[in-house]
């Protein structure tokens, strides 16, 4: 009976595991989660990029729909759309940074340096509004949505830092 009990606690705990490493797969680029993963709580991770290209994405028409839609029901659109965003960043090297409600913002040229960063994201910007044309296209809501996208090239500081998100 000891060794059934402690079979299914560590069936248990392995599984937790998996979901850990698959929310850290999901927030954080691969490079970064064993780092992550070994530090203390006094330190911060950054790092300098001298050459980059950043988007940042902004969906109009998403603020409207939660006059017009239940609250998850908008959630999911949002999600449906930025699915169809991270889809395209791995065929144009551009890394998710983050999205918030309706803005999405990724890089490139970061965490791998890249000389062609700028031109990997003008055509990753290209494909973001032909995901956008091809979600009003299908009719998912009775409403088209449009966007404002602003790219920018320099140099950054990308980090993690802070103990909330």
């Amino acid at each position: 009976m000891l060794t059934l009990q402690f079979d299914e606690e560590s069936e248990a705990l392995m599984q937790q595991l998996k979901t850990s490493q698959s929310l850290l797969e999901r927030v954080l680029p691969e490079k970064v989660i064993p780092r992550v993963k070994h530090l203390n709580d006094n330190s911060a991770i950054a790092d300098e990029f001298n050459s980059v290209t950043i988007i940042f994405a902004k969906v109009k028409g998403i603020h409207e729909l939660f006059d017009k839609l239940p609250t998850v029901q908008v959630v999911d659109v949002i999600d449906n759309l930025y699915k169809r965003f991270d889809a395209l960043t791995s065929g144009h090297f551009v890394e998710k940074i983050k999205t918030v409600a309706d803005t999405y913002m990724a890089g490139a040229g970061l965490p791998e340096p890249s000389d062609d960063h700028a031109s990997n994201m003008a055509n990753f910007a290209y494909d973001l509004i032909k995901a956008i044309e091809s979600f009003n296209a299908q009719n998912i809501i009775d409403q088209n949505l449009s966007y404002q996208i602003g790219i920018s090239s320099g140099s950054v500081v990308a980090g993690v830092i802070g103990t909330q998100n």
